[in-house]
């Protein structure tokens, strides 16, 4: 979830926010917020465990999270390790599941 999905989510929304600085890093953006500098977006994992340190509140934004396309690839000409196999496995097993008719089948490694 990065910088350039927010402005389609905010266009969608209506909103034209007031950006006053965009940070490097996630560190950053959770410092800046917990030293009271304004809101910011942040991984939800990472929201999450700040929120549950007190550091932070997490805000209960509709549309949120937002949620993003990924892709895996790897070299056809090499095995993979167990590990990788296994992962590999996982991953396609679980995107099936988040699947809806329309969507386009996992493609088997």
């Amino acid at each position: 979830m990065g910088i350039e999905s927010l402005p389609a989510a905010f266009a969608a929304s209506g909103i034209s926010p007031a950006i006053r600085a965009q940070l490097s890093s996630n560190e950053t953006v959770a410092e800046a917020i917990a030293a009271g500098l304004g809101i910011g977006l942040l991984p939800e994992g990472e929201a999450h465990a700040l929120s549950r340190a007190g550091a932070i509140v997490a805000l209960d934004v509709q549309g949120f999270p937002l949620r993003r396309e990924w892709s895996i690839a790897r070299l056809r000409a090499t095995r993979l390790s167990l590990p990788a196999e296994l992962f590999l496995r996982e991953a396609i097993e679980s995107a099936e599941g988040l699947q809806t008719p329309s969507d386009k089948p996992a493609v088997p490694a």
